[in-house]
């Protein structure tokens, strides 16, 4: 509200350390936040605002990853402005980081709706924004006045059909004319900048306007006038699959509330139809006899939208989950594995994340989670039967291991899901599942999604 933004101006005013961050009640940080940006701009003598990673949550403490990219760094300043003006929702994060005091002190605050923006608009032509990755997180609490128009509206007394583009896309083209800091050619260079930015920000109106409306007209015209008349439309394309096919699964209540479980832990996103297939395959193996074993847990995605999807603590079954938890164990590499980058290409995408699975299935009794590498750690599963066993660890030895291990556990009508089984790069694995199958006298199905599916 305009209250709100007279209390931040004076806060402001009274810093006198050489850092400087605002604390919003209803969001909170890791413990070394404040320490990991003070290194940063330490270590960045040009940066003038730090933020560490973002999780949004909302009002039922989901968590989820904000999109940031890996700052604002460039050193030109029209280079600096034209990809912030362009970017998404990310830049408003960057409000909530920790300010190098003397810089911003004289920066004003506009008293209404999108004076923050305003005011990060101000402090990017002062110097650059840093983004540091993978060391902290701060909490980003999304809910009260902004999160409807009507609300919105209200907070700010606003009487004007058109708030958001006067707010945002109009007072980006030329606010920056009351910088004090900046020559006038710099402004009028910061004009054409920003309004180029505009034309190419995919959530203002010039984009659709200018670019994604023509582009899309041209291609339908291309597309279904010329070569394909009435050629159906997608109904679904991601994660390497596009179909015309039904995708009604999307809209029901239930799985919209276990895809969303699953994404909130960090692991994936926009991987709806392979969600689907793993619930299809847990919500038929809930009734049999036998225990669900995930071997390649990661970040939880898959277990958590199980247990969101289907009620496994009336059932007196035990969730085995799996995993090193700090990504592949390049000692079980196959040469073939090494040969092809193996190690490379997956260094960097698995962090140690192993408190974060104990703590984001803290409150399911039923869930054993099994730290370490499989083959080591299958002993640890003391089932006799299994019902369900889902296998993504991205390596060929863990994985014919744990095939092997549980075979003769698996329960009649149970099912093997094999995650990377029919992806492009997972040849190897594809090479050797098949292998294995022939020695047990079975085929593996082939799923659109990439995955593989057995049934007992």
């Amino acid at each position: 509200s305009p209250a709100l933004w007279h209390l931040l101006e004076r806060v402001l005013n009274k810093a006198s350390g050489k850092y400087f961050m605002w604390a919003a009640d209803d969001d909170f940080w890791d413990a070394n936040f404040i320490e990991v940006c003070v290194n940063g701009l330490e270590e960045n003598k040009d940066a003038v605002l730090c933020i560490s990673d973002v999780k949004i949550v909302n009002l039922a403490n989901e968590q989820k990853e904000a999109t940031l990219k890996n700052g604002f760094m460039q050193s030109s300043l029209y280079r600096r402005l034209f990809q912030w003006v362009r970017s998404s929702g990310e830049t408003k994060y960057f409000f909530c980081g920790l300010y190098r005091t003397d810089i911003v002190k004289d920066i004003p605050f506009q008293n209404n709706w999108g004076g923050d923006h305003m005011f990060l608009l101000e402090a990017i032509t002062k110097g650059k924004f840093l983004h540091v990755k993978d060391r902290s997180h701060f909490y980003y609490f999304r809910g009260g006045s902004s999160t409807t128009t009507e609300r919105i509206r209200n907070a700010f007394n606003i009487k004007s059909k058109y708030f958001y583009t006067e707010a945002y896309v109009l007072r980006y083209a030329w606010y920056h004319f009351r910088f004090a800091h900046l020559s006038i050619l710099q402004k009028v260079g910061l004009f054409l900048t920003n309004s180029a930015g505009l034309i190419f920000n995919k959530e203002a109106i010039l984009y659709y306007a200018l670019i994604k409306k023509p582009f899309m007209d041209f291609r339908h015209i291309i597309s279904n006038k010329i070569f394909n008349r009435g050629r159906h439309k997608p109904t679904y394309s991601q994660d390497g699959l596009t179909t015309i096919h039904n995708n009604g699964f999307m809209n029901e209540t239930d799985f919209i509330k276990a895809e969303m479980a699953g994404s909130a832990t960090g692991s994936w996103s926009r991987i709806h139809w392979r969600v689907h297939t793993i619930l299809w395959a847990a919500t038929h193996c809930v009734n049999l006899v036998g225990d669900f074993v995930e071997c390649g847990t990661n970040k939880g995605g898959f277990a958590r939208a199980i247990i969101s999807y289907i009620n496994l603590s009336d059932t007196g079954k035990r969730f085995y989950l799996l995993d090193t938890f700090e990504g592949l164990s390049e000692t079980l590499f196959t040469e073939e594995e090494r040969a092809t980058g193996r190690k490379e290409h997956f260094e960097n995408v698995y962090k140690n994340c192993y408190e974060e699975v104990v703590q984001t299935f803290s409150s399911f009794p039923f869930v054993t989670i099994i730290k370490g590498r499989v083959p080591d750690t299958l002993e640890k599963v003391v089932s006799e039967k299994v019902a369900f066993l889902s296998i993504d660890m991205n390596s060929v030895v863990p994985e014919i291991a744990a095939l092997n291990y549980f075979w003769n556990k698996m329960t009649p009508g149970g099912m093997i899901i094999l995650d990377d089984y029919a992806y492009v790069t997972c040849d190897l694995q594809y090479k050797a599942h098949n292998e294995w199958a022939a020695e047990k006298g079975i085929k593996i199905l082939t799923l659109p999604t990439g995955q593989g599916l057995i049934v007992i």
